[in-house]
Parts: structure tokens; C-alpha cells; sequence
């Protein structure tokens, strides 16, 4: 999370960016990022009914409801870094509790407000995320991973990384991020893995499945120019870089790879975001 959270724009944040860290470590070894979003979506999903709920048991006077709203409220937005509007719902539900309607109205006026203010940090910050990496390295050589971070961090500053030793790991991981709205839009496979399964198998996977904007990228000791008569086979041809890496080719790719996935998006404050590489 680290990737994400250190290198978001600069903004007033009404969300406590930190919490969402915390929340983060409950993913224990799984895609934390992933994760984090999962909660964030299902809280901007429940949300408005919620508000709403809010706004009709007041209407109605329903304190037992009041609280029971409050309190729902008060646990999911602390888990998603509306630190201050929890903090406002413990308020309500505590005047609930009293009985206390003329104070629950006025805590519910700028309960309002910031509800609004952290629904559309949130909002900004799914958009985000959508905009940034999700990469898939499958690669059986661990002691590749700190250089392959490395360039991620620089090239893309806002990113998610999953990293896989085998074929069908990798298949496996492709399915279920899919599956939940959040595919990679940059795979990088060595050929040969630990497995039946190769980087080749992983390629016409991709190739047969994925609709939306991805690269890819295939890595190799093998001859170059057979793994390039391979692959011309395929509508969207992959990247090859040679084993063993090096720095000059990686950066050159990556920053195709970068310039072809245009990621720009605008800002919930309606200014515009542009994700830039580390170059």
C-alpha cells in the first residue's frame, strides 16, 4: 500500500488516508490494495440507503433506529478513514440514546455535509485506483522481485503488484481479479515456471479473455527472435525482454507500457489528474 498511499495528489483530504494502511493489514499476504477497495466499494454502495434511513427515522422520531443507523454507520465509516464522520455518528447515537431530537437534527445538518465530503473522497480515490496498476508478475526467480518493484515504483507511482511462481497461479489470480472488477492491466511472465503451465499458456490466456486496456510482457533466456515468430500469431503483440534484464530495456519498455495505457483521469474537484511516470 505503501506504492498508493505515499504518492496520492495533493489534496484536502477528509478521509484519514492512514486508516485505510491499517485496514490494509487484514489482507495478510493477499492484495491488500484489493482489499482495501473491496470495503471501500461495499461502504459507497450501502452508504446512501443508510443516509437515508438516517434522514426518515428522524423524520419519524424513531429513536431505536436512529441509533441502530448511527451505529452502522459509525463502524464502516471509521473502517474506510471517515474518521470524522464516525466521530459524528457516535454523537447522534448518543443523543439518540437520550432522547434528544432537537440536538440530533443539528448534529445530522453537518453529519450531512460530511458524509458528502468523504463519499466523494472516496469516489476520487476508487477513480484513482482504477487509473493506476494493477501488475501480475509471474516469475519463479524471487530474487528478481526488489528490481521489478523498483521500476514499478518509478514508472508507476500508483500501483498495485501481485507476484506468482507459477502458470497456473498466475491463470488462477487472473480469473478472480477479473471476476471482481479489478483486472491487470500490466502482466510481466518469464516463459519457462515452475509448473506445467508456461508464460506462453498465460499469454493466450490473456490474449483470449481480456477486452480492456493491458500490456504485456514477456520475459526470457530463450532465443529472442523465435519467441518474437511465436507471438506474431497473436492481435496484441506482448513486449520481449532478454535474460538477464537489463536496466536500459526494461525502462524503455515500461515507459511504452506507460504511454500506452494513457492514465490520466480527472479529479472528483473537477481538476484534472495526470498519473506521471518517476522518469
Amino acid at each position: 500500500m505503501k506504492s498508493l498511499f505515499d504518492k496520492l495528489p495533493e489534496r484536502k483530504w477528509e478521509i484519514d488516508i492512514s486508516q485505510l494502511a491499517v485496514m490494509a493489514e487484514f489482507a495478510r499476504g493477499q492484495d491488500e490494495l484489493e482489499l482495501v477497495m473491496a470495503v471501500v466499494r461495499a461502504y459507497l454502495e450501502a452508504g446512501p440507503a443508510l443516509v437515508m434511513a438516517m434522514k426518515n427515522a428522524m423524520g419519524e422520531a424513531n429513536f431505536e433506529q436512529i441509533k441502530f443507523v448511527a451505529h452502522r454507520l459509525k463502524a464502516s465509516s471509521f473502517n474506510v478513514g471517515a474518521t470524522r464522520l464516525s466521530a459524528m455518528c457516535g454523537e447522534i447515537e448518543e443523543d439518540a440514546g437520550r432522547g434528544s431530537l432537537d440536538r440530533t437534527k443539528n448534529s445530522f445538518a453537518e453529519f450531512a455535509s460530511c458524509y458528502e465530503a468523504s463519499q466523494k473522497d472516496l469516489e476520487f480515490l476508487t477513480k484513482l485506483v482504477k487509473k493506476g496498476i494493477h501488475v501480475l508478475v509471474v516469475e519463479d526467480d524471487m530474487s528478481l522481485r526488489p528490481i521489478w518493484q523498483s521500476l514499478f515504483d518509478r514508472f508507476f507511482p500508483i500501483h498495485s503488484m501481485d507476484w506468482v511462481i507459477s502458470g497456473s497461479e498466475a491463470l488462477n489470480k487472473i480469473r478472480q481479479c477479473s471476476n471482481v472488477g479489478f483486472p491487470y492491466n500490466l502482466i510481466v511472465t518469464d516463459i519457462f515456471l515452475a509448473g506445467a503451465k508456461t508464460g506462453l499458456d498465460v499469454l493466450d490466456q490473456v490474449q483470449k479473455t481480456t477486452s480492456g486496456p493491458f500490456e504485456m510482457i514477456l520475459t526470457s533466456g530463450a532465443d529472442r527472435e523465435k519467441v518474437v515468430e511465436y507471438t506474431k500469431a497473436y492481435p496484441r503483440h506482448p513486449w520481449i525482454l532478454g535474460k538477464p534484464l537489463v536496466q536500459a530495456e526494461c525502462e524503455s519498455v515500461l515507459q511504452h507500457a506507460l504511454s500506452n495505457l494513457s492514465l490520466d483521469c480527472g479529479g472528483a474537484d473537477g481538476t484534472d489528474l495526470e498519473i506521471q511516470n518517476g522518469s
